[in-house]
C-alpha cells in the first residue's frame, strides 16, 4: 500500500509522481520512539509533529536515494549503474575492495574488530594515567592518537592484527605476548630494542615509534599494563 505524495531531492527537484510507502512512516515512528525513550522501562517522552515530520523526511529521502539509477547524486561523464558495476566488480569497483582495488578493505571478522577496540580503549587509558603518575606529566602534549580511542582503533588495528589469526580465539598468553610485544615496539626508547628504558648513560631514541614525544615507560610498567588491560578486557566483554 502506498500514499501518493510529493517528493523532494536535495537539489531542489520535485517529482509529483513518486509515491512515499507506508513502511517509511511505520520506520520513522519505531526510531522516533525508540530515540524517546528516556530510561529503561519508563515509556517514551512525547514526539512533536516537527521531530517526526523530519524523521519521516529523511527516511523518505533516503529510500528515493536507494531507488534511483545513479546514486552519487552528481554528474559524470561516464556514469556505470550499481547494477552493471556488481557484474564485473574487479574491473568496475576499483574502490570497493576487490583485487585491484585502490582500497583494500580489511576481510577480518567484525567481532574481532570491536574486540580490539574495546582493548585499545582500555590501553590508552591505561597510557594517560601512566602519564599523568607524577606531578610533571611526561609528555607535555598530548597527542591526537592518545586522546581519540577510535583514531587510535583506526590507525593501528591492521597492523596489531596483521600476523594473527583472529584475536578473539586466542589464549591469555597468546594475547599477553602479542599485546606486550607490539606495545614494546611502539613505545621502546632502546634503539636495540632490549629494554623499555635504557639507563641514565646508555643510547636512547630521541622519541619512540609511536610518536609520542616525550613519553617513556619502564618494563614493570609494561608487564602491568598488558596484565590490567586484559584483565579488565575480559571483563568487559564477558
Amino acid at each position: 500500500m502506498y500514499i501518493q505524495g510529493t517528493a523532494e531531492c536535495a537539489s531542489g527537484c520535485v517529482d509529483d509522481t513518486e509515491f512515499v510507502p507506508t513502511d517509511d512512516m511505520h520506520e520513522a515512528e519505531l526510531l522516533m520512539r525508540s530515540l524517546s525513550v528516556t530510561r529503561p522501562g519508563e515509556p517514551p517522552a512525547p514526539i512533536d509533529r516537527t521531530s517526526r515530520a523530519l524523521m519521516h523526511e529523511v527516511i523518505t529521502g533516503m529510500r528515493f536515494h536507494e531507488q534511483q539509477e545513479y546514486r552519487h547524486g552528481h554528474a559524470s561523464k561516464h556514469p556505470v549503474k550499481l547494477s552493471d558495476r556488481l557484474k564485473d566488480p574487479l574491473n568496475k569497483l576499483p574502490f570497493h575492495g576487490g583485487a585491484n582495488s585502490l582500497h583494500t578493505k580489511s576481510l577480518r571478522p567484525r567481532q574481532e574488530g570491536d574486540e580490539i577496540g574495546v582493548l585499545f580503549t582500555l590501553v590508552l587509558e591505561r597510557l594517560m594515567l601512566l602519564n599523568n603518575s607524577s606531578s610533571q606529566p611526561r609528555m607535555s602534549t598530548i597527542p591526537k592518537g592518545a586522546a581519540d580511542p577510535q583514531d587510535f582503533h583506526r590507525t593501528c588495528w591492521k597492523k596489531f592484527a596483521k600476523n594473527i589469526d583472529d584475536w578473539s580465539i586466542m589464549s591469555y598468553d597468546e594475547k599477553y605476548q602479542h599485546v606486550y610485544t607490539w606495545l614494546f615496539k611502539k613505545f621502546t626508547m632502546d634503539p636495540y630494542n632490549q629494554v623499555m628504558l635504557p639507563g641514565p648513560w646508555e643510547k636512547r631514541k630521541p622519541r619512540n615509534d609511536a610518536c609520542w614525544t616525550g613519553f617513556w615507560m619502564s618494563d614493570r610498567e609494561l608487564r602491568d599494563l598488558v596484565n590490567e588491560v586484559l584483565h579488565d578486557c575480559n571483563n568487559v566483554l564477558t
